[in-house]
Parts: structure tokens; C-alpha cells; sequence
């Protein structure tokens, strides 16, 4: 899927394992070094109402989990940043999740086949 921003390319991958719908690889263009993939950011179902979405979903940086605990391996200096992020890979998760629903449906009437 294509985004408005140049700097910044998302990738939805689907899941639907259990509460995981998808996980989300974001590239961010850097001057100096082009496009700098950070892979592993998900997107959950969630029994909390996220405002800022308008969805019962929420999208988590990627992390590892040690010892019982989670570990945040992205960390935005500006919480406002992350919000507008998190609208980004939402915006492309209901892209990807609408296309395969209009891919997934019935195009053919069963009463024009002839049998």
C-alpha cells in the first residue's frame, strides 16, 4: 500500500492469531542513510477503547518480552509522534484488512452459472 508520505513506507502483515491481528514493519527515511526499517510493531485487539483510533485496537512498538516483563525496543522522544504513527500503521491496517475483504467476497451470482 501506498502512503501520502514519502519518508515513511508501512507494511501490514495479517495474522489473526488469537488478540494479534497483524504486525506492522515501518521504514522512516533518514538523510544519511536512506530508509531504516524497524520491524515487529503490532496490532491488537483490545478490550480498551483507544480515543485516539476510535477502535477497540491497540498498535504496540515492537518489544521483546524477558523474564515476565516487556521490553520496548522503539522509544519515541515526542508522544505526539507515536500518535501520529500509530494513526499511519492504522489507516494502512484498515487498507490492507478492506482489500482483502473486497478480494475475499463473491463476485459471481450462482444463478448465472449454468449447470
Amino acid at each position: 500500500m501506498e502512503n501520502v508520505n514519502a519518508d515513511l513506507k508501512i507494511k501490514i502483515i495479517l495474522k489473526n492469531k488469537g488478540n494479534l491481528f497483524a504486525n506492522a514493519d515501518i521504514s522512516i527515511y533518514a538523510n544519511s542513510y536512506g530508509f531504516i526499517t524497524l520491524k515487529g510493531f503490532q496490532i491488537w485487539k483490545s478490550n480498551v477503547f483507544n480515543n485516539r483510533l476510535n477502535d477497540n485496537i491497540n498498535i504496540q512498538p515492537a518489544g521483546k518480552i524477558a523474564f515476565g516483563h516487556f521490553y520496548k525496543q522503539v522509544f519515541f522522544e515526542e508522544k505526539e509522534k507515536w500518535y501520529e504513527l500509530e494513526m499511519e500503521i492504522y489507516q494502512e491496517y484498515l487498507k490492507v484488512v478492506n482489500n482483502k475483504k473486497n478480494f475475499n467476497e463473491e463476485t459471481v451470482n450462482p444463478e448465472d452459472i449454468q449447470i
